[in-house]
C-alpha cells in the first residue's frame, strides 16, 4: 500500500482503438476520446484506490459531456515507456449518473485503466 503517490489523468490520442461492440445497445461506435486514471505515471490495473480501512474505494469521477456520450473500461493492454497503449479490448460500459447541467457522476472506477468515449451511432465524430 503506497501512503503517498503521484495521481494524475492521461489524456491519450486515439489510433485504431476499434468500434464499441454493439453490447446494450451502447456499441458499433469509434470512441473520439480517451483517458485514464495513472498512479506514479502508470495505467495498470495492479492498482487499487482505497479507503483508509484498505478496502476498495471508487474514485468520484466528475464531468460535463453531452447526454448522448458514454465510456467503455478498456483491460488486456500493454503500456509502452512513450505512453502509448497496445492491445487490450472494451470490457464494459461505464455507469455514470445525471446530476443535471449536463454533469455526469461516475462512482465505479477503482482501478487506474482507461476509458473511451464516444457518441452512440456516430461513426464520424472524430
Amino acid at each position: 500500500m503506497l501512503d503517498t503517490y503521484q495521481f494524475s489523468i492521461i489524456d491519450y490520442m486515439l489510433e485504431n482503438v476499434g468500434s464499441t461492440p454493439m453490447e446494450m445497445g451502447m456499441g458499433g461506435s469509434p470512441p473520439i476520446y480517451a483517458f485514464a486514471y495513472a498512479v506514479n505515471g502508470q495505467v495498470s490495473p495492479g492498482y487499487t484506490f482505497v479507503n483508509q480501512e484498505g478496502k476498495p474505494q471508487a474514485i468520484i469521477t466528475v464531468v460535463r459531456m453531452p447526454s448522448t456520450w458514454t465510456t467503455w473500461t478498456w483491460l488486456g493492454f500493454t503500456e509502452e515507456p512513450n505512453g502509448t497503449l497496445i492491445g487490450g479490448h472494451y470490457a464494459f460500459p461505464d455507469n455514470w449518473v445525471y446530476v443535471g447541467s449536463g454533469i455526469f457522476v461516475n462512482y465505479q472506477f477503482v482501478k487506474p485503466v482507461p476509458g473511451y468515449s464516444y457518441t452512440p451511432g456516430c461513426r464520424q465524430c472524430r
